[in-house]
């Protein structure tokens, strides 16, 4: 946990402020809906109500298509395109703790490509993006900043005249005679009048003709001469050329796929192993369905037709990992129709979608894992994925009062370093915030004295925090978080306090730091980062069992994690936690307590 910024000392009063959420409604504004035909051409959104009316007035024009046929078919809107702009950090978590809704921060209705991602620029501190989403007409949702209404839009796969509509029907067949015809030819006329239809099918060469943009058609030119819709010859040929062939759109499938992810930290050796909890998104246009990987990597969503866009979304409703930029962290998958299976190897991105895979799973593990009885870390936690790392002289950290200026709690900047640590840091800094939660007077003491008054021109030790005020507050708070990483790494990796060296495991957790020589002013991890609590739950004499004099004398064992929490509830000093554990909490070594913490005082 590094120093709080000099700046931000101003807002240390608010430290003790907390905040809550209400569930409420989503309130939209009405849009007008009568549009000249050239406002109704515009824009990017094939399931635009009015774009959809034209795609199924060319179909009628064409004379391919008999409404009559379809007496109960009609194009009304079944969703809203919106934009949410949450004005603080309350609505933001809004958004991201309503699980009944989808929203990304960037538009829907735009074909974006890679590079849009790659030149974005960095959110700045405090800076809330806007968020887009694609919602049922009537669906209520829990988030009360202001949402404008961009569009209405009739989307037929969600159409329920259309749920089981598997007809078959002969490709270019000029008539519409079923229900599968009239849904596939009514979307890809749609997507083609925006010249979108490579996104139904990129297999099916939709862009004969003229292309730009790496061969994707243009988009097609319309009039309206007379009341009827006309296109361009190259496109008139174009759509032509597509009638008299499969569509590419077909029944209804399952999307589903297996995740898995590749890491090097474990003593035996690489592990490729399943990647649990992970959000995934089948995204088509403007249009979402979301999936959460199973114990094994699996996932499966409800049918859909045609093809969909797989996206990973770092986030649960408990957490957000956000990107070094600062906007919501993704991996964007294949656009396909068909199960996408996938491994997140080191390699991948120059290790960054490794390093996001790996801070999602000590993330799950805190969260929703086996936590060895601890107390949850704060809900609607951000955590942001630097690109930064420890040689860089930036430090990860953990700091509430980032959250007052709409900044993210946690910053991980363990980029590109041993697996395990990323694990074991993301996992010490959702310590943090755990304290912070069952104990946010103590922690905001903790944090005061040990990180901010040294450097205060009145601290006991201005530019030179080892005074024994700031020296016991940060030992108590970096130790408290070692231990539950101690425990959490343990676990994950199958250590133990006599596990042979191994150069795949980061140097900390080395025979889980019980190789460590004592220390109360340098090296800063011997001194604040210390083994005492796992050295209480332990059983292992390291002073007697390395025959090392200048390793703590310990012996103390027997304590459970869940009571060394329990203590730290009201202790603001080193001391104050030793005698909670003894008055708290006794067994056969209690007696040893003292012993041990004056190790390092």
């Amino acid at each position: 946990m590094k120093k709080i910024n000099w700046l931000l000392l101003l807002a240390i009063p608010l430290l003790w402020a907390a905040c809550s959420k209400d569930d409420v409604a989503g309130a939209t504004t009405e849009t007008s809906t009568e549009l000249t035909f050239a406002q109704r051409t515009a824009g990017n959104n094939p399931y635009n109500v009015h774009n959809m009316e034209l795609a199924y007035q060319y179909l009628i024009q064409q004379g391919r298509l008999q409404p009559g046929m379809f007496p109960e078919f009609h194009i009304r809107p079944t969703h809203k395109y919106v934009k949410l702009k949450p004005e603080n950090i309350e609505e933001e978590d809004q958004i991201n703790a309503d699980t009944t809704f989808i929203a990304l921060d960037y538009p829907l209705d735009v074909d974006l490509p890679e590079s849009y991602f790659e030149e974005r620029g960095e959110l700045q501190e405090g800076q809330i993006p806007e968020y887009y989403s694609s919602l049922k007409i009537n669906q209520n949702i829990a988030y009360s900043g202001q949402t404008e209404l961009i569009e209405e839009m009739y989307v037929p796969e969600e159409d329920p005249y259309f749920e089981n509509a598997d007809e078959d029907y002969q490709p270019g067949t000029e008539q519409i005679t079923t229900r599968a015809q009239l849904h596939d030819e009514l979307l890809f006329t749609a997507y083609f009048f925006k010249g979108l239809e490579h996104l139904l099918a990129p297999d099916m060469n939709a862009a004969k003709g003229i292309g730009i943009d790496d061969d994707k058609p243009q988009k097609p030119v319309l009039t309206n001469a007379d009341n009827t819709l006309i296109l361009d010859g190259n496109n008139e040929k174009r759509f032509k050329d597509a009638i008299v062939k499969p569509l590419g759109i077909g029944k209804k499938w399952y999307p589903s796929g297996n995740l898995r992810y590749v890491d090097t930290s474990f003593p035996a050796g690489s592990q490729n192993r399943p990647l649990p909890g992970a959000q995934v998104l089948l995204r088509q246009g403007v249009t979402m369905r979301q999936a959460i990987t199973d114990a094994n990597g699996n996932f499966s969503t409800s049918k859909l037709r045609g093809h969909a866009r797989f996206v990973i979304q770092w986030e649960r409703a408990s957490y957000n990992i956000k990107n070094h930029k600062g906007w919501q962290a993704e991996q964007k998958g294949p656009h396909q129709r068909s199960p996408w299976n996938w491994t997140i190897e080191p390699h991948h991105n120059y290790q960054y979608d490794l390093y996001l895979a790996l801070i999602h799973v000590a993330c799950l593990d805190y969260y929703y894992g086996d936590r060895f009885q601890l107390t949850q870390p704060r809900n609607n936690n951000r955590i942001k994925a630097t690109n930064s790392t420890p040689f860089e002289d930036k430090d990860s950290s953990h700091a509430t009062i980032r959250r007052l200026i709409g900044s993210s709690d946690i910053k991980l900047c363990v980029w590109q370093t041993n697996h395990s640590n990323i694990y074991g840091t993301t996992i010490h800094e959702l310590a943090h915030s755990a304290h912070y939660e069952f104990n946010r007077p103590g922690y905001n003491k903790l944090v005061s004295d040990g990180h901010i008054e040294p450097w205060l021109p009145w601290g006991e030790s201005y530019s030179n925090p080892v005074g024994p005020t700031a020296r016991s507050a940060r030992r108590t708070l970096e130790t408290w978080a070692t231990t539950v990483e101690l425990m959490f790494v343990q676990k994950r990796y199958g250590l133990s306090a006599t596990t042979p060296s191994s150069l795949n495991v980061s140097d900390r957790y080395i025979q889980l730091m019980q190789n460590q020589n004592v220390s109360t002013v340098a090296p800063i991890m011997n001194t604040f980062y210390t083994s005492c609590g796992f050295d209480m739950i332990d059983n292992f004499q390291q002073f007697h069992a390395t025959n090392r004099p200048n390793r703590p004398n310990d012996r103390v064992s027997g304590y459970t994690i869940k009571q060394l929490e329990s203590s730290l509830y009201g202790a603001t000093t080193w001391t104050k936690w030793r005698d909670n554990i003894k008055n708290q909490h006794t067994n056969a070594t209690s007696g040893n307590v003292d012993e041990l913490f004056s190790n390092w005082n």
